[in-house]
């Protein structure tokens, strides 16, 4: 059952992947018992699985309590041990504790480097989540850094095309953009694409989450024939996927802003309104305020810049209507 498991978490069939983890733990606590190192990875494994549904709560306590466990049968300094402090510190940092997450993060990275040696994947995927630690706290030159530091490790040990570099050059790209460094984010993305496209394949969910950091940096410097062209792939291939949620629709509206910007004022309609109509249906289901407020404010643009006053009032009493029950808490 684990292995089907954790099948379906690798293809994002993440409530299967959780059903079934949960059915595993149970049935491993009865037969094996609680403390053995099975019904122990059982339960790592399924922390992950609360991660991914937001039950952040529910994950905290497994961590918290396998890895207390771990400690007991396995020892302080055993590998999995480790790895369940590298758990409990997502879960810290999933629940906005990140002063907590980033100094077990610490803790983490000095002992898989005494237990594993600097260049094991273990330690390389240390080094990456303390950096996020970094940069979630705002210390963008200690993540920059640091970053850069596992890049070059997983090209030396991994090598360049490996699914782990590619996942660290995506990684030290957005960290370019954090500081503003859009040349060099803009140049790693495109060569990252390309090598994600080959290794992973062009609609695989790593891809397409490459396609939509680049496409995001044409856009933010004004590139917008290239914008444009890496948004359209980037909609196709979601589509393909019938990944459909709210990221795909902020696209549409990113997208919509784009032609508006190019007089294309028809096609950005079409995709403006599709983008808004999508946003507020998962209103109930999601966080999207702050998208849905945007996504109004460029339809008002769009009408105004296609001298279109009615459709322009319209959106502006909508607008309006958003802002109300924020204002009123």
């Amino acid at each position: 059952m684990t292995v089907l498991a954790n099948s379906y978490q690798r293809v994002g069939r993440r409530e299967e992947a959780l059903d079934l983890r949960e059915k595993t733990l149970l049935t491993e606590k009865e037969i094996l018992g609680p403390k053995h190192i099975d019904t122990l990875t059982s339960a790592s494994n399924l922390a992950v699985s609360y991660r991914g549904a937001g039950r952040f709560k529910e994950a905290l306590a497994l961590d918290e309590e396998t890895l207390e466990l771990r400690r007991e049968v396995l020892g302080p300094d055993d590998p999995d041990t480790i790895s369940s402090m590298g758990s409990l510190a997502s879960s810290y940092s999933s629940l906005g504790r990140q002063e907590e997450a980033l100094k077990l993060r610490e803790q983490v990275l000095e002992l898989f480097k005494k237990a594993r040696g600097e260049g094991h994947p273990d330690t390389l995927n240390s080094m990456q989540n303390l950096a996020n630690s970094y940069e979630t706290l705002g210390r963008e030159k200690e993540a920059q850094a640091l970053r850069e530091q596992t890049l070059k490790l997983r090209i030396e040990v991994q090598g360049p095309e490996h699914p782990d570099t590619l996942r660290a050059k995506f990684n030290m790209a957005n960290s370019y953009i954090s500081s503003g460094h859009w040349d060099q984010a803009i140049a790693l993305h495109q060569s990252t694409l390309q090598s994600m496209i080959q290794v992973l394949g062009p609609d695989h969910r790593e891809t397409i989450g490459t396609m939509n950091s680049l496409a995001y940096s044409y856009w933010k410097t004004d590139q917008l024939a290239n914008a444009e062209k890496q948004y359209r792939q980037l909609l196709a291939a979601r589509k393909r996927r019938e990944d459909i949620d709210l990221g795909f629709y902020h696209a549409q509206s990113i997208l919509g802003e784009i032609l508006a910007d190019q007089k294309s004022y028809a096609e950005a309609e079409t995709l403006l309104l599709a983008g808004y109509k999508g946003m507020d249906s998962l209103l109930s289901k999601t966080k999207g305020r702050d998208r849905l407020k945007f996504a109004i404010e460029r339809l008002i643009t769009l009408y105004q810049k296609w001298d279109k006053p009615e459709s322009t009032s319209l959106w502006l009493k909508k607008h309006k209507a958003l802002e109300a029950p924020a204002a009123t808490q």
